[in-house]
């Protein structure tokens, strides 16, 4: 099963955002192959090594962030 580790995460968030500096682009839909799940959540490994380390993990996009709000950052 996939996990959200924190390049993935940022390339959602770039990806995002170039969608939202497109003026035709009205809606980015973000889909997953293979029939269990799209992923399990956040990389639970990545996290934990980072906390044996005394370090927060990196966030990158963590998700909630539409297309108007993308756009109100792209300047």
């Amino acid at each position: 099963m996939n996990a959200l580790n924190y390049h993935i995460r940022q390339a959602i968030g770039e990806s995002i955002i170039e969608a939202a500096r497109d003026d035709d682009v009205l809606v980015a839909i973000l889909y997953g192959e293979g029939g269990r799940a799209f992923c399990a959540g956040n990389d639970l490994k990545e996290m934990a090594e980072a906390d044996a380390r005394g370090e927060e993990a990196r966030r990158g996009y963590t998700g909630g962030l539409t297309l108007p709000q993308a756009r109100d950052r792209r300047n």
